[in-house]
This record gives C-alpha cells, structure tokens and sequence, in this order.
C-alpha cells in the first residue's frame, strides 16, 4: 500500500500538484468558464472535459453557401454578419475558413467567418444570416445614404449641384449592395462628390412638376 500510495504521489506530481491529492487544472487560453462538466469526488480521464472555457474576444460565425454563391466566398473576402435577435445590428467579419468540399446533404459549402469586433451580447448558438460582400475586408467601397438615391425612369440617381447657385441635376448611378442605410455606388459617381445626402423625393417631385429641368 505505501508502494501504491507513493506511486499515485508521484504521478501526481507530473501532473503538477503541489502538494499530495491536489492536482490544478491549468486552460490553455485566456477567457470564461462557460459550463463545468465535473463534480468533487468524481473519477475523471484525459478523454473527459472538466471545464469548458472561451474566448470572448474571438467569435466565429458558422455558415452553408448555396452553390449559386460560390463565386462570393474566397478567404479574406468581407461578409456581414446579422442575427435573428439584434436585426437591426450588423457586424462586420472575414472569411476566414473555406470547407474543400461540399455538404452532399445540403448541397451547400460550410465556411467560418471571424469577426472584427464581437458583439458582447453575442451567445453561442444564436442563429442569423451572413451576407456575402465579395471584396476584401480592407477594401475601400464607396456609399451614399439610401435617403440620396431616387429613382427616374427606371434608373437609379442622386442629385448632385448644377451650375446654377441652389439648383440640383439627376445623376444616373449604378448601385450595389445596400448595408442599413447605405448604398453601395459601383459606378456614376466620383470619390468626393458633393450631393444632396437627404430629400431625393422631394426633388424627383420638383423635377416631375417641371420646376426643376434635368438641364
């Protein structure tokens, strides 16, 4: 028996204890202790988690693209991500991970995005949607508020100044994405110009009404 005991002893102390019957778990990473699987007295093995610890400050988002949207999901490209219960909050985050192949159940390709800056109300678990951006997440894009865009014609357009002092001319552009309340400009519009940023309704119906000449 004093074999056995200075036996358990020393292995004990490869694990670290510091003194006999206390063994310290040490987690590898810096976070929380989100849930404890053991209990004092049970008999435990390296197979078994006594602990469950995360990282708050790194959050991976996990999602299924259609095959249709292949085309968008490259490692590095920027996404949006926004969830079922904070719809009107949306994170920004990197394509950080690219499955080899697809999901034959679903037909679609698992990718994992990480975010910039997590939200503190965030919980594991929680369900959403991610969008899609295409560019890089460092790419500059240019925008312009949704309450500047009108549409004439069938064809979107922001007033810009006329040569006349307190006048406005229709500037066709085309738009991409919308993100809250901004469009996306892909093309008609130069980086800096100046526009009405508010009230594009109001001068559509003065340009309707012959007030306001799209010369």
């Amino acid at each position: 028996m004093r074999a056995e005991v200075e036996g358990l002893r020393q292995q004990l102390s490869v694990y670290g204890a510091g003194r006999a019957g206390v063994l310290s778990l040490v987690s590898s990473i810096n976070g929380v202790v989100v849930a404890v699987h053991g209990t004092l007295g049970e008999t435990a093995t390296p197979e078994q988690p006594m602990f469950t610890v995360t990282d708050p400050s790194k959050v991976w988002v996990r999602g299924n693209v259609p095959e249709l949207e292949l085309s968008k999901v490259q490692v590095g490209n920027a996404a949006l991500v926004r969830l079922h219960a904070f719809p009107d909050t949306s994170m920004p985050g990197t394509i950080t991970y690219v499955a080899p192949a697809l999901d034959e159940r679903s037909r679609s390709l698992p990718i994992r995005v990480t975010l910039d800056a997590p939200d503190p109300r965030l919980r594991s678990g929680l369900f959403g949607s991610i969008e899609l951006l295409g560019g890089t997440a460092n790419g500059r894009v240019l925008v312009v508020p949704a309450d500047a865009v009108a549409t004439l014609d069938g064809q979107s357009v922001v007033f810009v100044p006329a040569d006349e002092p307190n006048t406005f001319r229709p500037q066709p552009v085309q738009l991409g994405r919308r993100a809250g309340a901004v469009f996306e400009v892909r093309s008609g519009l130069a980086d800096g110009a100046r526009i009405a940023s508010s009230g594009a309704f109001t001068l559509k119906s003065v340009l309707r009404s012959g007030e306001l000449t799209e010369e």
